[in-house]
């Protein structure tokens, strides 16, 4: 996919994550303790923030994002405070033998909100993660 192809649609998902967010009811922090989130569902985006470091990765149906205390390069992060945001949108299902299927992810009728927002914060400390 080209690098335009995956701006616009990451614009747009951000776009709608945003909107249902907003639209839903406020969804309660949680600090997952052992830096694990839950296996997503259709896509999310990881974003993890703290003094110069700024990191963003995204996963689809079947991954499970988790939180390290290393960098791209495998270098522990700087002694610190960070925030994380995992932002999520589920999949609707798609009917058996529907290959050209265009819908927007979303749940299907009763499965609940089309998005979830987890964030939180932890500290590095000495080279370990401690989360807050």
């Amino acid at each position: 996919m080209s690098q335009l192809k995956q701006l616009v649609s990451s614009t747009i998902i951000c776009g709608l994550i945003t909107q249902a967010a907003l639209a839903g009811p406020a969804m309660p922090d949680r600090v997952p303790s052992t830096g694990q989130f839950p296996t997503v569902q259709g896509i999310a985006t990881l974003t993890v923030t703290g003094g110069n470091y700024w990191h963003q990765q995204r996963y689809e149906s079947g991954d499970r994002p988790s939180l390290a205390g290393y960098d791209e390069s495998g270098t522990p992060l700087p002694d610190g405070f960070y925030r994380y945001e995992l932002r999520m949108i589920k999949s609707l299902p798609v009917a058996a033998g529907d290959a050209t299927d265009n819908r927007v992810p979303g749940p299907a009728r009763g499965e609940g909100p089309l998005a979830e927002v987890i964030t939180g914060q932890f500290e590095m400390d000495g080279g370990s993660m401690v989360f807050r």
